[in-house]
């Protein structure tokens, strides 16, 4: 899944008539039709530069298509037409002389029934909800600048609440972006509970439709401790607002997520809790506000999956022990799964290469990546502690950097960084261990101190299978007491 939590600026409505006309306006308005409610969306826009605009529909986000949830497109200018193009996700607006140029299209949702993941991306529209992502409501022009936007809510109902990627409230809300952030946003009206709190001077809000057995207010702490302590590691606090949603949807104990401009989506089955689980998506994801979404990847991006997701995977598990959301007991349990996965799978040599060109072994596959990620992580931080060097450093740095335009994360210039962190006879390894050639070595330590290793031969099958061999860690006596240290 695409994840995009950019930090950007946001003016809100108190101040909207003093700023300059914004050369993009949205409105929305929730129509009550039947027995059913719609999304009428109102646009207008300044053409730049030409005589024609290509508009991009929204089409897909996540394998889920929004296409049939879109209809009566028309512009309202004299003059101006719209052209079908052979790509359905694409039409030319002609507006030859124009200085500003309006069209309308209405939005419905094509479920008709429960929310339920594998179509939880889809637009959610029905009497007493709003619940949209940006890639399944918004047409936009195809242009590559910035652009400054104005975006409300009009002749809403009176009981409804509202909450954006952009602020909370009907608005006018302003923003200046690119269209592809502006369409990774993220949408919510109607019966909705709203807290907020503070992370350094900066508003973060919890907006939730549905019920579950834990309390708003836990989930507000919840966000709140994650999001101080990723942003104190990287000393980054240039998110003027943050939002994490959750949306209330079936199947028996189902979490989703995705991260957005300035916010994240949950999708939660009422069975949930406030578990490990749950908190280590939200540390992972939140996490991509650094290491992966403002920044961008080589390509394909696959290739550096094991740094963007596998680190993000340990990064995840080392802030929440470090915030006193997990015990040591419970890091290690969650750890000692993931070396059973990775020791034991089939795809535990198999090349980057392979795996994104189709390997069969579907999740198998999919999660290999990760778990080389996050293994080799806490071997560095052990290797790196070992001889006076600290992987936290060479990743703050490395991400900061790479931050700045015209920088991608790469192998080729994140293993010479990682690299220092190892003794200089194990340098030549890094790049087999990365793509896969070469296994990890299950007998290297991955903790500096606190953690003993021990070694389990396993067996696919009783008499005849592959044997295995699986490093697991236990605390150690002394650790019990203090606090563990990857």
């Amino acid at each position: 899944m695409k994840r995009v939590l950019l930090s950007l600026p946001i003016l809100f409505a108190c101040s909207s008539s003093l700023l300059a006309q914004p050369d993009l306006i949205y409105r929305f308005t929730p129509v009550a039709e039947a027995d059913r409610l719609v999304l009428d969306v109102h646009v207008e826009f300044v053409p730049h530069g030409s005589d024609s605009t290509l508009l991009n529909l929204p089409d897909s986000y996540g394998g889920q298509e929004q296409f049939g949830g879109i209809s009566g497109l028309r512009v309202i200018a004299s003059g101006a037409t719209l052209v079908p193009t052979e790509d359905r996700s694409r039409v030319w607006l002609r507006h030859a002389g124009l200085s500003r140029v309006v069209f309308t299209y209405r939005v419905h949702e094509r479920r008709s029934g429960t929310v339920e993941l594998g179509d939880h991306y889809r637009a959610v529209i029905r009497p007493g909800l709003v619940h949209a992502l940006g890639n399944s409501i918004l047409i936009v022009p195809d242009v590559p600048d910035s652009l400054d936007i104005d975006v409300a809510w009009t002749d809403t109902p009176s009981d409804w609440r509202f909450a954006s990627s952009f602020g909370l409230g009907v608005g006018p809300l302003r923003t200046r972006q690119t269209m592809r952030w502006f369409r990774h946003s993220l949408w919510l009206g109607g019966d909705l509970r709203m807290r907020e709190t503070v992370v350094n001077d900066r508003t973060v809000a919890v907006a939730m439709h549905g019920s579950w057995s834990f309390d708003d207010r836990e989930l507000l702490r919840l966000v709140r401790t994650i999001i101080q302590a990723e942003r104190d590691f990287f000393d980054d606090h240039d998110f003027p607002f943050f939002l994490v949603t959750a949306l209330q949807i079936g199947g028996d104990n189902d979490q989703g997520g995705t991260g957005r401009v300035n916010s994240f989506g949950l999708f939660l089955s009422d069975d949930r809790t406030i578990d490990l689980r749950l908190k280590r998506l939200l540390a992972h994801e939140i996490f991509h506000a650094w290491n992966g979404d403002r920044t961008e990847r080589e390509s394909p991006e696959a290739l550096v999956y094991w740094f963007t997701e596998g680190f993000a995977d340990y990064y995840a598990r080392r802030f929440l022990l470090q915030s006193g959301l997990i015990t040591p007991e419970e890091y290690l349990d969650d750890l000692n799964a993931n070396l059973r996965e990775y020791f034991t799978s089939s795809m535990l040599t198999m090349s980057n290469t392979t795996l994104i060109d189709g390997a069969p072994g579907g999740r198998d596959a999919q999660r290999m990546p990760y778990r080389r990620g996050d293994i080799l992580a806490h071997q560095l931080a052990a290797a790196g502690a070992a001889c006076g060097r600290s992987l936290d450093s060479v990743v703050r740095s490395y991400l900061l950097d790479v931050m700045r335009p015209s920088r991608a994360i790469a192998n080729n210039s994140l293993l010479p960084a990682l690299a220092e962190l190892l003794p200089e006879a194990d340098r030549p390894l890094l790049e087999g261990w990365v793509g896969g050639s070469v296994s990890l070595d299950p007998e290297r330590a991955l903790f500096s101190q606190g953690a003993e290793l021990s070694l389990k031969e396993r067996r696919r099958f009783y008499l005849f299978g592959e044997r295995f061999v699986v490093p697991s860690y236990r605390l150690s006596q002394a650790e019990r007491t203090v606090r563990l240290r990857p």
